[in-house]
């Protein structure tokens, strides 16, 4: 029964590989890399087992390039911890390779242990392909709505961190209980920089910094900060004031992006990796230019605006119901030829404007102070909203983030 379930899991494995398009000689080279590592993987399976008599153990992988997958596997795993998922007395150890921010690794390493030896892990990866009791799984599906609104964040910043993260927003030029706002709007020129990627699906993803000019002047006005994130942009924010500072052009590291994102008032940003770690951190967030249609951020503070389906030429709304039904196996803009798809449906994806944005900003200011006024057409509205989803069958059909007001009564709800 073992060794079928242990094969099963092989073919899988092998069925993935081809699913994601990868060359045969790649293929090849893994099944030679996994018969060399049979012998290594033999010896640690014993090993493993004799240490589980006195204490359970678990070996997870992780390839954590993706600064979104480093947040949310990780954090998904301390969550579930906290819930009786995972057991709390088992030693934990997880081969992390290629980390997108040392800061945040660094602060997961006080959950549990991490080895960042890639060739090690590769010899070690049939725990986790055969699927053995030894494994622990670091999924993330985008629709742990249900998790977040039930668990709390477990990261914490050492004194010393604190201490230099406190110099660090000094010498940025805010002042000692200023407060301030991130926000984030992602471009290609991260994906060609890091992973030599100019796809126009991914693009798609994208949106245009200086359409949060509007925002930024609001939160000026109201005596805070605005702090510009990012990794590898592709152009200064256009606002200039003495209290919005370019931090992405002129300032950024690994530890600022995770101390910034952990202490603003608010995050601002598009599905990112950076939007992510404000999830993480349970910071309140404006997702704006969200898609897929009918997707939703799925955190413990967090309101969205979506990108609107149109259809081409004549730009007008596609009614709700129906781009629900288009873009149904729409799951994930990086295994999807989106541009290929909304070409193919004459569709186009119309950006929020610099006035949508406003108008969440001030809707999440209004939830902070405690002055959000939930109208009775708007409560309608979310229902319908939702109802649609549910009668779409969709993949986020149980994730109830808010939708920002003024959008969701823009919206035709048909």
């Amino acid at each position: 029964m073992l060794i079928n379930k242990q094969l099963s899991a092989l073919i899988v494995a092998i069925k993935t590989w081809i699913n994601r398009k990868n060359p045969i000689y790649k293929l090849l080279l893994e099944v030679i890399v996994q018969l060399v590592a049979v012998p290594c993987f033999l010896a640690a399976y014993m090993l493993l087992g004799c240490i589980s008599f006195f204490r359970p153990i678990r070996i997870g992988f992780l390839e954590a390039r993706p600064l979104g997958h480093l947040a949310l596997n990780l954090d998904l795993f301390l969550r579930r911890r906290q819930l009786g998922e995972n057991p709390r007395n088992a030693i934990y150890l997880f081969f992390v390779y290629h980390a997108a921010n040392n800061q945040l690794l660094k602060m997961f390493k006080r959950h549990f242990y991490v080895c960042e030896l890639y060739w090690l892990g590769r010899l070690l990866s049939l725990i986790g392909i055969l699927n053995t009791r030894f494994f622990q799984k670091l999924n993330m599906d985008s629709n742990e709505y249900d998790i977040y609104q039930n668990t709390r964040c477990e990261l914490r910043f050492s004194a010393n961190e604190e201490c230099m993260g406190a110099e660090e927003l000094s010498k940025l030029g805010i002042p000692l209980g200023a407060w301030f706002v991130c926000i984030f709007a992602r471009d290609s020129m991260h994906y060609k920089t890091t992973y030599s990627l100019n796809s126009p699906s991914m693009a798609l993803r994208d949106g245009d910094i200086d359409t949060y000019i509007n925002a930024a002047e609001y939160i000026t006005s109201k005596g805070g900060y605005v702090i510009r994130m990012g990794k590898n942009v592709a152009k200064p924010f256009g606002y200039k004031h003495p209290n919005v500072i370019d931090y992405a052009v002129n300032h950024r590291s690994d530890f600022m992006d995770v101390y910034l994102t952990a202490k603003c008032k608010f995050y601002i940003g598009t599905a990112s990796g950076g939007a992510d770690m404000a999830r993480i951190f349970d910071k309140p967030h404006l997702a704006v230019n969200w898609i897929q249609i009918g997707w939703a951020p799925w955190g413990k503070n967090e309101i969205y605006i979506s990108k609107t389906l149109c259809s081409r030429g004549s730009g007008k709304q596609v009614p709700y119901r129906q781009a629900l039904l288009l873009t149904s196996s729409w799951r994930t803009s990086l295994g999807l030829d989106l541009k290929g798809e909304l070409d193919r449906l004459q569709l186009d994806l119309v950006n929020n404007t610099p006035e949508q944005i406003l108008e969440g900003t001030k809707e999440m200011f209004a939830r902070l102070e405690g002055t959000f006024d939930e109208s009775w057409e708007y409560l309608v509205a979310m229902d319908k909203y939702f109802e649609l989803r549910h009668e779409a069958n969709h993949f986020c059909r149980f994730v109830y983030s808010p939708v920002v007001a003024s959008y969701v009564l823009s919206l035709r709800l048909e």
